[in-house]
């Protein structure tokens, strides 16, 4: 009886059927597929993967932007120190995650623990979150590191709307005691470079290294004899840096503060200068070029300068 009607049942759904079947079988090929390509890509990016509480790592042989071999004793060492840093974060010791900052990190992006606790800790960990670390790029002293937070499921009870924050954290090694940079700022040098032409003194007293920018400490002294405008503000262009295969940045002009107000004679101003050149330990910056610099603001069409000052 069972066979006479499920033979029947086949018979006039047919075609129903077949259909099924065919959506059935994409489906599962979707899924091989799919599956097949995670495996893949999680192969190829890294060599191995495991998961501690709630911290995931990623541990890569080279490191992702110049392909220096990363050093696994080296690597151990600084994940557990960013371990340390995230476990005071989720923890709420804001105190202590703060501490572990370094000085020029401080001095660049948070120079007191309530800066650090509104602009960083409480933008990132208004929940405790989990993460995944890999390695960037490595420049003697200073191991930096792509961080991607998520939520921490088990105690956001969150599922379904994944949020992701990123950052760049740096371990810093220079002193004799690690310390750990963040919001993708890596390291300060000290550069102390002058020029005095045509009795304008240009000194580069510093950068500031980011990921994606470099920012320049430039002092000016006006020696002439009449007051000058170091930018005259017609040209978008008339900062640049100059790196050594030539290829040159624009500065971000609108935020440097009285570029392009007078400078009186025998003032010292103090200008913060950003380039969007991304961090490449492998390619120097060579120079920067101020081509609209107003000499005599007085005098009919405004004589115009260009300064070149090497780093």
């Amino acid at each position: 009886m069972f066979r006479r009607w499920l033979s029947s049942f086949i018979k006039k759904n047919k075609n129903i059927i077949i259909e099924i079947a065919k959506k059935i079988g994409v489906l599962i090929i979707i899924v091989l597929v799919a599956t097949g390509f995670m495996s893949i890509l999680i192969n190829k990016e890294d060599n191995t993967y495991e998961t501690d509480s709630n911290i995931s790592i990623y541990r890569p042989s080279k490191t992702i932007i110049t392909g220096d071999n990363v050093v696994q004793d080296d690597y151990n060492k600084d994940e557990e120190f960013i371990k340390k840093f995230i476990n005071f974060c989720n923890d709420k010791d804001v105190n202590s995650a703060y501490n572990l900052l370094s000085k020029d990190c401080k001095e660049c992006l948070y120079e007191t623990l309530e800066e650090f606790r509104v602009e960083y800790y409480e933008k990132i960990f208004s929940t405790k979150k989990e993460f995944n670390l890999q390695s960037w790029v490595n420049n003697n002293n200073y191991h930096t590191y792509r961080i991607r937070y998520t939520e921490d499921f088990l105690s956001s009870g969150i599922y379904d709307d994944i949020k992701m924050e990123e950052d760049y954290i740096t371990i810093d090694n220079s002193a004799s005691d690690t310390k750990i940079n963040v919001n993708g700022f890596i390291c300060k040098e000290f550069i102390n470079k002058d020029i005095d032409s045509n009795g304008i003194k240009m000194t580069v007293t510093g950068k500031n290294n980011f990921l994606n920018y470099e920012e320049y400490l430039i002092k000016i002294k006006n020696c002439t004899d009449s007051n000058i405008i170091i930018d005259a503000g017609d040209n978008s262009n008339s900062i640049e840096l100059f790196d050594e295969n030539n290829v040159k940045y624009m500065a971000r002009k609108m935020d440097i503060k009285n570029l392009n107000s007078e400078l009186l004679v025998n003032v010292t101003r103090t200008l913060k200068i950003r380039f969007d050149k991304n961090y490449n330990p492998k390619v120097k910056s060579k120079y920067i070029k101020f081509s609209d610099i107003i000499t005599d603001i007085k005098s009919s069409g405004n004589n115009r300068l260009s300064i070149k000052i090497d780093l």
